[in-house]
Formats: structure tokens, sequence, C-alpha cells
């Protein structure tokens, strides 16, 4: 898979340590259930390009002091949520705008039968979140 762990907590753990040392900006990762060995490596692939946009967004633009990555894996659904105290933007002008690279997190997400909703107001951080079907056992 391209070098990518095919386990979804690993390469979170990974690329937040990464992300940690080259950037200012304190990543905090919350694995809440054991989502270990669950996802196809493609899955994986494209949850982390999105973490990694939506870090790189904060980063460039939130101005945040804080931001968690909290992955949850529920009976139905992988909850992925990236969450920063930043200032937060208007969501519906810059999704009309293509800023961000917020259109990109949609079409993965997309891709993989994922829900993604962002949430967030001017001043009031933001909170990108996703929702991943959990794939039928033994596709």
């Amino acid at each position: 898979a391209g070098g990518v762990d095919a386990d979804l907590p690993a390469a979170l753990r990974e690329y937040v340590a990464r992300f940690n040392l080259l950037s200012d900006l304190p990543v905090q990762l919350e694995l809440v259930a054991n989502c270990e060995g669950i996802l196809p490596p493609e899955m994986v692939l494209h949850l982390l390009r999105i973490v990694q946009e939506a870090l790189s967004n904060i980063r460039k633009h939130a101005h945040a002091e804080n931001v968690r990555v909290i992955l949850d894996c529920q009976p139905e659904q992988i909850l992925l949520e990236i969450r920063d105290d930043g200032c937060g933007f208007d969501v519906q002008e810059q999704m009309d705008s293509q800023q961000f690279g917020l259109a990109t997190m949609q079409e993965r997400a997309k891709s993989i039968q994922a829900v993604l909703t962002i949430v967030s107001a001017p001043g009031e951080g933001a909170r990108v979140i996703l929702q991943v079907p959990r794939p039928e056992d033994g596709i």
C-alpha cells in the first residue's frame, strides 16, 4: 500500500509523531477503541490523506494552539475527528471558494463511502468529522 501502514491507528500514530516533530503545533492523538486491522489499506490511505490535509490547513490558517485527532471504532462505523481551537471559518464560504482542499477531502471521503462533515464558525475553532462505515467482515 505504497509504504503506508495498513493499520490505521499505527499510521496515525506515525504521522502525528512526525507532524509534531516538524511543526510547532502540538497534535494529540486519542485512540478511543481498538481499530486495528479493520480497514483495507486503500481506505487507510484515504483517511490518512484527509487527516494530513486537515492538519496542514490548521497549521497554515487556524492559528490554533491545540489540535486533537480522535479515532473511535464503534460497532457500526469508524469515527475520525480532527478538532482544533483555532480561529474557525465559514464552512459554506470555504466550500464555495474551493479553498483549503475541502473539495478534495470531500471527494476522498466519498470514494470510500465515508461521510465528511466540517463544523466551524469564525472564532469557534473547527471540527472535521469522518464517519466511515465498517467494512463487512469477510469481504
